[in-house]
């Protein structure tokens, strides 16, 4: 029931002086897909918000109405209720109802800067399917924002934003100009109280409603970050929450609420409603005439010292390490669909016309942006929504493991004139089956640079068959087994075989192309030297690694002789966490526990790659128990056994390392301890198109902390790798690192029980829901793979990076993820070799290269701070070529010119100029 405002007058006293002040109010759900139900409950719940939000629409009850800017809420409506997509097209179309950008509201540190493309890409057009999308950057709950966020919006004409997390203090005004490393900016606003506004779903009285609005009107308020505009002189109001529908009898109940603030506050207060899009759009109008100097926010948003301030802005940094399993598939998928899988087609279809398979890779590009919402790949989720984001990973592979089958005889009829299905149809065996008689190996480069190195190769050998020769091989297994034969046009049948596993050598593989050379591999070369073992030992002409006093050190190798000496350390060390999946949380004067090293031993043996296998005993406490109040760790212990094998490859100054355990206890969290030799002062880490620099914090957070606050954030975000002290640091889904005085730590694993604990001495409140999550402990084989390098290029030493260190980071990243793949094929006449495309600027990185049935895309990035020029040599006829924005609007038409000095008359190139740290996509036409 409504109270009327003569009662108002006696109960409440608002603020005076209030004139012709407006409360911009946009309405809305943040619908996160699956969290603490999984996502077919939600989707359930879904259904009524959505058909409620539209009735509601269509009475008039409703002026407005925001799905959370992700198309996919749309989607999964539409797929249990195909009935509702006339009336979302109406609504949309009278511009009552709006959606978009996003396909789903990812978390942006965990995820790569390419598949944040894709999201807005795949968003955009899908919501376009009903109508316009929402061109603002919507992110009111992710736990912290990209650098580069701003640059991939504007990338797609988004020149606003909306973000709650992260934001530092900020003085007059919520909006800031937000700024990538690129000069790319948009425009920001600080949600300065959440997105999570319920006032009106509470069934609070017009008084109250009235009084609580009025706080969007205060300049300023002792405790509380002022949520007032003096550009538009009021406010924005957030009205809505998670997954809760429209508020009931709105229209009725906003117009009483407005004459109540008129009437009682003796001012011109207005209440309008308005999506985000007209929001944006009224506001810059204001500001066109406003005297008002906005501020201006270089780099990421990662400031947690407002939380308290700013309705409990939590920053979260736990999840970075919260269920790395997820972490490590999602990285492994983003690397075989991106750096693999779409590279690898792109060539087929121009080399030899083979179909690329546009529908299939849309496919499972589906299904890996549908784990990359923040609390889906976050890991704080209930067990159930990970065990269901574990299958979606498995449906990725399963598509990539039949696209490469598929591309098999692609390659094997790479030099034939009929297609290469029609080859197939002719032979009554699988080109793959070994009665084929391969007699040469093709060598794919995904990356874009040249590449010599072992390649991993799987093949089939007829039992009986003679053995290989080892010069230029190296056969990890072989074993007898029943594999079955098959590709298109061709009977399925079984046939016992030689399976092996091994490495090959492959040698200066073009970017972007491949080079065939025969089978069996028969010569063998002495440059790079090979790899060798000896008194466990690991050499390979380059770096040398041995185990002294139970730490390893390293040895920087040139002409055989040691030239600097690395005490690299590699300690396995771990501490209890009383945390949730948010946050770690540390025990009072809790002392890690470091790992004993019980044996050395050899593993792989050369040539081409050498191991040691590192076993350490590690006896971590069985969990968490209360004592006496307090929380400590269990008297228990239980012994677990972990096992690292530290690898080199012929040719690599990289040290690879993989570390696999059966986790056995719960609340707690086990690190890699590396030292770099000096004091540390600051890191650089991959973001998704740039390097973050980080400094080291002195001073640590003082716990516990106050209600309301977070403590300062002691872990940190990398997507790739980071840079501490000359030396270089990758991971395979580890993302989160730490660095106190010389060292350098990386998260293997957090083990933790619950989503969230009502208080943290890390966080001053609850997070989420308090349920038990026995999942999140990772009572399971775990497997880890991270990385180590000297960089040698550095010639400004540790206080800045020089451009040929950032070139050489990226490069070292590419040698470290591995681009290469391998097939057994027959050829009947001469080998090739062919390039896609040959750049000549080393400080240009290859980020994405695909097609549409239109065009090719090709995407660089200038790693330097300085403008670079480059000469791109083309592959193929392509008979135009443009410079796009990230949506494929062209921005510049390039000429593409015949080359007349130095090269073939039949070369042909373009040339291109890219800014500093410019992210440039290229498309180019073909026939």
């Amino acid at each position: 029931m409504l109270i009327t405002c003569a009662v108002c007058e006696e109960r409440w006293k608002g603020p005076k002086g209030f004139i012709l002040a407006t409360i911009f109010l946009y309405l809305h759900t943040h619908w996160d897909r699956e969290w603490y139900r999984p996502f077919n409950e939600f989707r359930t719940i879904l259904l009524p918000v959505v058909q409620k939000v539209l009735s509601d629409l269509e009475t008039g009850d409703l002026p407005n109405f925001y799905l959370d800017g992700q198309a996919i809420v749309l989607q999964d409506s539409i797929e249990v209720d195909p009935e509702l997509i006339p009336r979302i097209k109406a609504q949309m179309s009278l511009g009552k109802l709006a959606a978009g950008p996003w396909y789903v509201l990812a978390d942006q540190m965990l995820v790569s800067g390419e598949s944040l493309i894709r999201n807005l890409e795949r968003g955009l057009s899908s919501t376009r399917q009903f109508g316009e999308p929402t061109l603002v950057g919507y992110c009111p709950d992710t736990f912290g924002h990209s650098q580069d966020l701003p640059r991939i919006l504007a990338g797609f004409s988004i020149n606003s934003a909306v973000v709650w997390r992260g934001v530092p203090e900020l003085n007059g005004t919520p909006a800031f100009w937000w700024t990538s490393p690129d000069g790319s900016k948009v425009l920001a606003y600080h949600l300065r109280q959440g997105y999570y506004q319920t006032a009106f779903h509470e069934n609070k009285s017009t008084v109250e409603l009235a009084e609580y609005l009025s706080l969007w009107l205060k300049r300023s308020d002792p405790g509380t970050a002022s949520v007032f505009d003096e550009v538009i002189t009021g406010g924005l109001y957030p009205l809505g929450a998670d997954h809760v529908s429209s508020p009931a009898r709105f229209s009725q109940c906003l117009k009483a609420v407005e004459k109540c603030l008129q009437e009682c506050n003796g001012s011109l207060t207005h209440l309008v409603p308005i999506l985000l899009g007209d929001f944006f759009q009224t506001w810059q109008d204001a500001l066109s005439s406003a005297n008002i100097n906005l501020s201006t926010i270089y780099g990421e948003l990662r400031d947690n010292r407002q939380s308290k301030r700013t309705g409990r802005a939590y920053l979260l940094p736990g999840v970075l390490s919260t269920r790395l399993y997820l972490k490590r598939l999602n990285r492994l998928t983003e690397r075989r669909l991106v750096g693999v899988a779409e590279p690898l087609y792109t060539i087929l279809n121009l080399r030899n016309g083979v179909t690329y398979p546009h529908q299939e890779l849309k496919h499972a590009w589906s299904f890996l942006l549908q784990n990359q919402p923040h609390d889906s790949i976050c890991g704080c989720s209930t067990d159930d929504v990970h065990e269901e984001m574990v299958v979606r990973y498995k449906n990725v592979q399963q598509i990539l493991d039949a696209l490469w089958w598929r591309a098999i005889p692609a390659i094997a009829a790479a030099e034939t004139k009929e297609p290469h299905q029609d080859l197939c149809a002719k032979n009554t065996i699988a080109v793959n089956d070994p009665a084929f008689n391969p007699n040469s190996v093709v060598v794919f480069n995904l990356s874009g640079q040249i590449l010599s190195q072992p390649v991993r190769m799987t093949w089939v050998k007829e039992s009986n068959g003679p053995k290989l020769k080892k010069d230029n091989i190296q056969i990890i297994s072989c074993k007898l087994s029943k594999e079955l034969f098959t590709q298109m046009g061709l009977t399925p049948y079984y046939k016992e075989v030689d399976l092996v596993d091994g490495w090959v050598w492959a040698e200066s593989i073009p970017a972007l192309g491949f080079k065939e050379t025969y089978w069996p591999l028969k010569r063998k070369s002495q440059m790079p030297p090979l790899v060798k073992i000896s008194n466990k030992v690991l050499s390979n002409g380059l770096l040398q690694v041995r185990l002294e006093d139970r730490e390893v050190i390293v040895e920087l190798l040139q002409e055989e002789k040691i030239i600097k000496s690395y005490r690299l350390g590699h300690y396995l060390q771990d501490v209890a966490d009383a945390g949730d999946t948010y946050n770690f949380d540390p025990l009072m004067d809790d002392q890690p526990i470091k790992a004993s090293i019980q044996s050395v031993r050899s593993g792989q043996k050369g040539p081409l790659v050498g191991s040691l296998l590192v076993s350490y005993d590690l006896n971590i406490p069985e969990n968490i128990k209360v004592d006496s109040l307090d929380l400590v760790r269990s008297t228990r212990t239980i012994k677990h056994r972990i096992t690292t094998e530290i690898t080199l490859k012929r040719g690599s100054h990289i040290i690879f390392f993989k570390t696999f355990w059966e986790n056995k206890s719960r609340d707690h969290r086990l690190e890699v301890v590396f030292n770099t030799g000096q004091e540390i002062t600051h890191t650089y880490a991959e973001n998704h198109f740039s390097l973050v620099e980080r400094n080291n914090l002195k001073e640590a957070s003082k716990l516990p902390v106050e209600d309301g606050c977070e403590a300062l954030p002691d872990r940190f975000p990398c997507q790739r790798f980071f840079i501490a002290n000359d030396q270089i640091f990758f991971n395979t889904g580890l993302p989160e690192y730490g660095m106190e005085n010389d060292s350098v730590s990386i998260t293997l694993l957090r083990s933790v029980s619950m989503i969230s604990r009502d208080q943290l001495r890390t966080r001053g409140g609850g997070a989420g829901p308090s349920l038990a999550v026995p999942g999140a402990n990772c009572l399971r084989g775990n497997i880890t793979e991270y990385g180590w390098a000297p960089l040698l290029d550095n010639k400004a030493g540790d206080q800045n990076l020089s451009n040929e260190t950032r070139a050489e980071a990226y490069r070292l990243t590419q040698e470290y993820e591995g681009h290469l793949v391998a097939v057994l094929v027959r050829r009947d006449k001469d080998l090739k070799e062919h390039c896609l495309f040959k750049i000549d600027n080393p400080h240009l990185q290859v980020v994405a290269c695909y097609t549409d049935s239109k065009y090719v895309w090709l995407r660089l990035l200038n790693v330097t701070d300085q403008e670079e020029i480059a000469q791109v040599d083309l592959g193929f006829n392509f008979t135009s070529a443009s410079v796009c924005q990230l949506d494929g609007l062209v921005k510049e038409n390039l000429a593409i010119k015949k080359s007349t000095a130095g090269q073939e008359p039949s070369v042909k190139f373009v040339a291109l100029y890219l800014k500093p740290f410019e992210l440039q996509t290229l498309s180019f036409s073909f026939v």
